[in-house]
Protein backbone atom coordinates (compact mmCIF):
# COMPACT_ATOMS: atom_id res chain seq x y z
CA UNK A 1 0.00 0.00 0.00
CA UNK A 2 1.12 3.34 -0.78
CA UNK A 3 0.30 6.54 0.75
CA UNK A 4 0.79 10.17 -0.58
CA UNK A 5 -0.12 13.64 1.00
CA UNK A 6 -0.67 16.42 -1.64
CA UNK A 7 1.98 18.98 -1.45
CA UNK A 8 2.63 22.52 -3.06
CA UNK A 9 5.78 22.10 -2.72
CA UNK A 10 7.10 25.63 -3.33
CA UNK A 11 4.69 26.89 -0.77
CA UNK A 12 6.02 26.65 3.04
CA UNK A 13 2.75 26.64 4.50
CA UNK A 14 1.93 23.57 2.50
CA UNK A 15 5.08 21.32 2.75
CA UNK A 16 4.70 22.68 7.08
CA UNK A 17 1.25 21.43 7.42
CA UNK A 18 2.27 17.38 5.15
CA UNK A 19 5.02 17.84 7.48
CA UNK A 20 2.93 17.77 10.44
CA UNK A 21 0.85 14.96 8.74
CA UNK A 22 3.31 13.02 8.42
CA UNK A 23 4.68 13.29 11.93
CA UNK A 24 1.02 12.88 13.32
CA UNK A 25 1.23 9.86 11.79
CA UNK A 26 4.76 8.60 13.50
CA UNK A 27 3.27 9.52 16.46
CA UNK A 28 0.26 7.16 16.76
CA UNK A 29 2.05 4.60 14.79
CA UNK A 30 0.97 3.65 11.97
CA UNK A 31 2.46 0.75 10.32
CA UNK A 32 3.20 3.00 6.63
CA UNK A 33 5.51 6.29 5.31
CA UNK A 34 3.70 8.65 3.90
CA UNK A 35 5.30 10.45 0.57
CA UNK A 36 5.28 14.21 -0.28
CA UNK A 37 3.68 14.07 -3.87
CA UNK A 38 4.15 16.75 -5.91
CA UNK A 39 0.64 19.19 -6.70
CA UNK A 40 -0.83 20.65 -9.95
CA UNK A 41 -0.89 24.31 -9.67
CA UNK A 42 -3.06 26.97 -11.26
CA UNK A 43 0.24 27.07 -13.56
CA UNK A 44 0.36 23.53 -14.80
CA UNK A 45 -3.38 22.80 -14.66
CA UNK A 46 -3.97 24.02 -18.62
CA UNK A 47 -1.15 21.77 -20.03
CA UNK A 48 -2.09 18.90 -17.64
CA UNK A 49 -5.52 18.81 -18.68
CA UNK A 50 -4.81 18.97 -22.05
CA UNK A 51 -1.99 16.33 -21.84
CA UNK A 52 -5.32 13.50 -20.41
CA UNK A 53 -8.12 15.52 -22.13
CA UNK A 54 -10.80 16.58 -19.87
CA UNK A 55 -12.02 19.66 -19.06
CA UNK A 56 -13.86 21.21 -16.58
CA UNK A 57 -17.59 21.08 -16.20
CA UNK A 58 -19.07 22.07 -12.79
CA UNK A 59 -20.51 25.89 -11.90
CA UNK A 60 -18.73 28.24 -9.76
CA UNK A 61 -19.78 30.71 -6.74
CA UNK A 62 -23.25 29.64 -5.61
CA UNK A 63 -24.66 28.99 -9.78
CA UNK A 64 -27.14 25.67 -9.42
CA UNK A 65 -27.33 23.36 -12.48
CA UNK A 66 -28.99 20.58 -12.92
CA UNK A 67 -26.62 18.08 -14.84
CA UNK A 68 -28.63 16.35 -17.78
CA UNK A 69 -26.61 13.47 -17.92
CA UNK A 70 -25.94 12.46 -14.63
CA UNK A 71 -29.28 13.58 -13.52
CA UNK A 72 -27.26 15.31 -10.48
CA UNK A 73 -27.74 19.55 -9.17
CA UNK A 74 -24.51 21.00 -9.36
CA UNK A 75 -23.95 23.72 -6.56
CA UNK A 76 -20.77 25.98 -7.31
CA UNK A 77 -18.42 26.14 -4.24
CA UNK A 78 -17.29 29.36 -2.94
CA UNK A 79 -13.94 29.86 -4.39
CA UNK A 80 -12.04 33.30 -5.21
CA UNK A 81 -9.89 31.58 -7.59
CA UNK A 82 -11.22 29.16 -9.46
CA UNK A 83 -7.86 27.63 -11.09
CA UNK A 84 -6.83 26.25 -7.12
CA UNK A 85 -10.06 24.14 -7.36
CA UNK A 86 -9.26 23.18 -10.77
CA UNK A 87 -5.80 22.40 -9.50
CA UNK A 88 -6.88 20.76 -6.22
CA UNK A 89 -8.72 18.36 -8.79
CA UNK A 90 -5.71 17.55 -10.95
CA UNK A 91 -3.93 16.58 -8.06
CA UNK A 92 -6.48 13.72 -6.86
CA UNK A 93 -7.07 12.87 -10.62
CA UNK A 94 -2.91 12.31 -11.40
CA UNK A 95 -2.95 10.31 -7.87
CA UNK A 96 -5.80 8.11 -9.29
CA UNK A 97 -4.01 7.24 -12.34
CA UNK A 98 -1.32 5.99 -10.20
CA UNK A 99 -2.86 3.84 -8.12
CA UNK A 100 -4.17 2.11 -11.59
CA UNK A 101 -0.80 1.78 -12.98
CA UNK A 102 0.65 0.45 -9.65
CA UNK A 103 -2.13 -2.01 -9.16
CA UNK A 104 -1.73 -0.92 -5.85
CA UNK A 105 -4.05 0.66 -2.64
CA UNK A 106 -3.57 4.03 -1.93
CA UNK A 107 -4.31 6.27 0.65
CA UNK A 108 -4.60 10.02 -0.04
CA UNK A 109 -4.13 13.11 1.99
CA UNK A 110 -4.23 15.92 0.95
CA UNK A 111 -1.58 18.29 3.37
CA UNK A 112 -4.36 19.76 5.69
CA UNK A 113 -5.23 16.29 7.28
CA UNK A 114 -4.00 15.25 10.70
CA UNK A 115 -4.16 11.64 13.04
CA UNK A 116 -6.12 11.74 15.50
CA UNK A 117 -5.85 7.55 16.33
CA UNK A 118 -3.53 4.94 14.66
CA UNK A 119 -4.99 3.34 11.49
CA UNK A 120 -6.23 -0.30 11.04
CA UNK A 121 -5.51 -1.41 7.99
CA UNK A 122 -7.36 -4.65 8.39
CA UNK A 123 -10.89 -2.74 8.59
CA UNK A 124 -10.22 -1.08 5.58
CA UNK A 125 -8.40 -3.50 3.49
CA UNK A 126 -11.42 -6.07 4.82
CA UNK A 127 -14.36 -3.72 3.62
CA UNK A 128 -15.96 -4.33 0.14
CA UNK A 129 -15.93 -0.39 -0.29
CA UNK A 130 -13.25 0.77 -3.20
CA UNK A 131 -13.59 4.04 -1.11
CA UNK A 132 -13.52 4.89 2.05
CA UNK A 133 -12.85 8.18 3.98
CA UNK A 134 -10.77 8.53 7.03
CA UNK A 135 -12.14 12.08 8.18
CA UNK A 136 -14.02 12.90 11.17
CA UNK A 137 -17.26 15.35 9.59
CA UNK A 138 -16.32 18.60 10.81
CA UNK A 139 -18.11 22.22 10.36
CA UNK A 140 -16.65 24.55 7.95
CA UNK A 141 -14.80 21.06 6.14
CA UNK A 142 -18.55 18.81 5.52
CA UNK A 143 -22.01 20.33 5.28
CA UNK A 144 -23.91 19.32 8.10
CA UNK A 145 -21.29 18.02 9.72
CA UNK A 146 -23.31 16.92 13.36
CA UNK A 147 -26.25 15.48 11.23
CA UNK A 148 -23.37 13.13 8.99
CA UNK A 149 -21.18 12.26 12.00
CA UNK A 150 -25.02 10.95 13.93
CA UNK A 151 -25.69 8.92 10.88
CA UNK A 152 -22.20 7.38 10.60
CA UNK A 153 -22.65 6.34 14.54
CA UNK A 154 -26.26 5.05 14.16
CA UNK A 155 -24.98 2.94 11.05
CA UNK A 156 -22.17 1.43 13.11
CA UNK A 157 -22.34 -2.63 13.75
CA UNK A 158 -19.33 -3.00 15.67
CA UNK A 159 -16.82 -0.62 17.43
CA UNK A 160 -14.23 -0.04 14.57
CA UNK A 161 -16.19 -0.54 10.88
CA UNK A 162 -16.56 0.78 7.57
CA UNK A 163 -20.02 2.46 6.92
CA UNK A 164 -22.32 3.62 4.24
CA UNK A 165 -22.14 7.28 3.47
CA UNK A 166 -25.54 8.67 4.44
CA UNK A 167 -27.71 11.18 2.32
CA UNK A 168 -27.41 14.42 4.20
CA UNK A 169 -29.12 16.71 2.19
CA UNK A 170 -31.83 16.02 -1.12
CA UNK A 171 -30.90 12.72 -3.51
CA UNK A 172 -30.69 15.47 -6.30
CA UNK A 173 -27.55 16.59 -4.79
CA UNK A 174 -23.88 14.71 -4.70
CA UNK A 175 -23.60 12.40 -1.90
CA UNK A 176 -19.69 12.51 -0.85
CA UNK A 177 -17.25 11.80 1.66
CA UNK A 178 -16.78 13.68 5.02
CA UNK A 179 -14.02 16.07 3.44
CA UNK A 180 -12.19 14.62 0.71
CA UNK A 181 -8.65 15.24 2.53
CA UNK A 182 -7.56 11.43 3.58
CA UNK A 183 -9.69 8.47 2.39
CA UNK A 184 -8.48 5.44 1.46
CA UNK A 185 -8.67 4.08 -2.38
CA UNK A 186 -8.62 0.78 -4.20
CA UNK A 187 -7.77 0.62 -7.76
CA UNK A 188 -11.00 -0.47 -8.67
CA UNK A 189 -12.28 2.58 -7.30
CA UNK A 190 -9.53 4.73 -9.10
CA UNK A 191 -10.56 2.89 -12.37
CA UNK A 192 -14.16 4.23 -11.58
CA UNK A 193 -13.63 7.63 -11.00
CA UNK A 194 -11.32 7.99 -14.17
CA UNK A 195 -14.44 6.45 -16.25
CA UNK A 196 -16.56 9.44 -14.61
CA UNK A 197 -14.35 12.24 -15.52
CA UNK A 198 -14.47 11.01 -18.92
CA UNK A 199 -17.84 10.04 -19.02
CA UNK A 200 -19.19 13.90 -17.03
CA UNK A 201 -15.97 16.19 -17.34
CA UNK A 202 -13.94 17.27 -14.50
CA UNK A 203 -16.03 18.07 -11.25
CA UNK A 204 -14.23 18.89 -7.72
CA UNK A 205 -13.03 15.80 -6.69
CA UNK A 206 -16.13 15.49 -3.42
CA UNK A 207 -18.44 16.10 -6.05
CA UNK A 208 -17.71 13.26 -8.61
CA UNK A 209 -16.71 10.75 -5.58
CA UNK A 210 -20.23 10.83 -4.94
CA UNK A 211 -22.72 8.25 -3.75
CA UNK A 212 -24.93 8.39 -6.44
CA UNK A 213 -22.33 7.72 -9.72
CA UNK A 214 -20.57 5.47 -7.25
CA UNK A 215 -23.16 3.55 -5.93
CA UNK A 216 -21.98 0.79 -3.19
CA UNK A 217 -18.07 1.82 -3.37
CA UNK A 218 -17.91 4.77 -0.69
CA UNK A 219 -17.74 4.42 2.77
CA UNK A 220 -16.69 5.92 6.14
CA UNK A 221 -14.20 4.66 8.87
CA UNK A 222 -15.86 4.42 11.94
CA UNK A 223 -14.51 5.73 13.92
CA UNK A 224 -12.87 8.06 12.00
CA UNK A 225 -8.58 8.52 12.01
CA UNK A 226 -7.93 11.98 10.71
CA UNK A 227 -9.12 15.28 10.98
CA UNK A 228 -8.96 19.00 9.24
CA UNK A 229 -5.95 20.75 10.27
CA UNK A 230 -7.20 24.29 11.51
CA UNK A 231 -5.95 26.63 8.42
CA UNK A 232 -7.47 28.62 5.66
CA UNK A 233 -8.36 26.42 2.57
CA UNK A 234 -6.22 26.64 -0.51
CA UNK A 235 -8.76 26.66 -2.59
CA UNK A 236 -11.06 28.87 -1.45
CA UNK A 237 -8.61 31.86 -0.30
Amino acid sequence: MKAKVITILDDEKSVAESNRLIESSKKVWNKFDIEPFEASTPKTIKGEMTFHQIAWNYPWNGQEVVDFATGLTKVGYQTAVPEKRIACFMSHYRLWLECITHEEDFLIFEHDAVFLRKLNLDVLESSTRSVVALNRPQRGATPRADTYQQKIEESATSAECVVDVPYIRSQAHPAGLPGNSAYYLRPSGAKKLVSLVHDYGAWPNDAIMCKQLMPRALGCLYPAATIVQVSQSSTTQ
